[in-house]
């Protein structure tokens, strides 16, 4: 909700007067938007991904307004009601690291992931960050002599 509705939990009224007409009248509107109606998510670039069926999406917001007289020239209503529906699957992409990447060696992961501490200021002449066997930093990311880090993915 917006700013102006404090910390209205589940729902927030606006109050609001205008002048009345002695003739019924009303407004209504839909607004729909489903997965058939939208592009393919962006998966990393990989177009073998986006294929089959797109995920569930559904989005409706729609509303109206009515309003007329009680008494004629003396006592008028005014109605008005919005209400929006989101409807989305989840979905996740997961990547799993490679047993070199769990010792520090993150030469082979498929984004680059650079050394801060090299290259220029502007970002350029970088290098990618790795963790190799006469690294005196190798000991403390090889799981098999430091078991402390090992990660706990996949043990129970």
């Amino acid at each position: 909700m917006d700013a102006e509705q404090g910390l209205a939990g589940g729902a927030a009224v606006n109050v609001q007067t205008r002048s009345g007409s002695n003739v019924v009248r009303g407004s209504g509107f839909d607004y729909h938007t489903d997965q058939h109606l939208k592009a393919w998510p962006m998966r990393f670039d990989d177009a073998a991904l986006n294929t089959g069926k797109k995920p569930k999406q559904s989005y409706n917001e729609y509303g109206g307004t009515v309003g007329g007289p009680i008494k004629t020239n003396k006592v008028f209503y005014f109605v008005s009601y919005e209400s929006i529906r989101d409807h989305k699957t989840v979905d996740r992409t997961v990547s799993v690291p490679l047993p070199a990447m769990l010792k520090g060696d993150l030469s082979l992961s498929p984004t680059p992931i650079y050394d801060p501490l090299s290259g220029n200021v502007d970002g350029t002449v970088r290098t990618q960050f790795q963790v190799l066997l006469g690294d005196p930093n190798y000991a403390l990311c090889n799981t098999a002599t430091t078991p402390s880090f090992a990660p706990s993915i996949g043990r129970k």
